[in-house]
């Protein structure tokens, strides 16, 4: 018998400890729904976020991009790609069409990137880079690869629209800006390390190009920028290094 009222004895002491375990598992459940839900909300404001500011550079810059023939793409990069009127063959000087164009172009889009700080706070936009890109092309490299050739180059031309941009032609349009110019801007030249591909090979024309790339907190954290990188994947068919850029 008294071995009978210690079993019945541990059995009243199982059915608190169960009931404990079931409300610790439920309260785990309920604080794991909270973090899924709020990850989520947060998630869908920052694309929200992302959207609004492509709305914004598209709404002031639409006529302008079919004219100068540039192209806003989904991660808010700017993308100039009249190589004709960018630079001339194999230089980094600035042609007189793209100095226009530029003029035109900066002082708004740096009145968009402090409206931006000021709607989501001086955080949001991360870095702004311009960027210098080229076909896997070039003439006469004499004892350097293409590739370090158009390494110099993408470079020269990077630093020669920064250094356009930071010029007394735009200094007065810049003024209320150029801490944001300082703070974000760099000039940065990728040879033809990011080249586009049609069809599986290398689009010479459209690889040589000028872009403005645009990063900010919510789209980073939206998941926009690794997207865009994921579909774009890898150029096959590059095809070979003669020629000139």
């Amino acid at each position: 018998m008294l071995g009978r009222r210690s079993a019945h004895s541990d059995d009243g002491l199982w059915a608190p400890a169960s009931d404990l375990m079931a409300a610790v598992m439920l309260i785990f459940m309920l604080i794991t729904m909270i973090l899924v839900v709020n990850y989520d909300l947060e998630k869908r404001a920052n694309i929200e976020r992302c959207q609004e500011t492509k709305d914004m550079l598209d709404s002031e810059f639409h006529e302008d991009f079919i004219q100068w023939g540039a192209i806003l793409e989904e991660d808010l990069t700017i993308r100039f790609t009249n190589q004709r009127v960018l630079f001339k063959t194999q230089s980094s000087r600035i042609t007189p069409e793209f100095s226009s164009m530029l003029s035109m172009f900066f002082p708004r889009y740096m009145k968009i990137i402090q409206d931006l700080g000021e709607k989501f706070g001086e955080k949001e936009v991360l870095s702004i880079r311009i960027e210098g890109h080229t076909s896997s092309e070039y003439d006469n490299p004499g004892n350097d690869s293409p590739y370090i050739k158009n390494m110099e180059l993408s470079q020269d031309r990077a630093r020669e629209i920064l250094q356009y941009v930071l010029s007394p032609d735009l200094v007065l349009q810049l003024f209320d800006y150029s801490h944001a110019v300082h703070r974000l801007v760099t000039a940065n030249g990728l040879s033809s390390s990011r080249l586009i591909c049609s069809d599986g090979k290398e689009n010479r024309e459209a690889s040589r190009r000028v872009e403005f790339k645009l990063l900010t907190h919510s789209c980073q954290k939206a998941g926009i920028y690794d997207k865009v990188a994921s579909l774009k994947g890898s150029c096959l068919g590059a095809g070979d290094d003669h020629g000139r850029d």
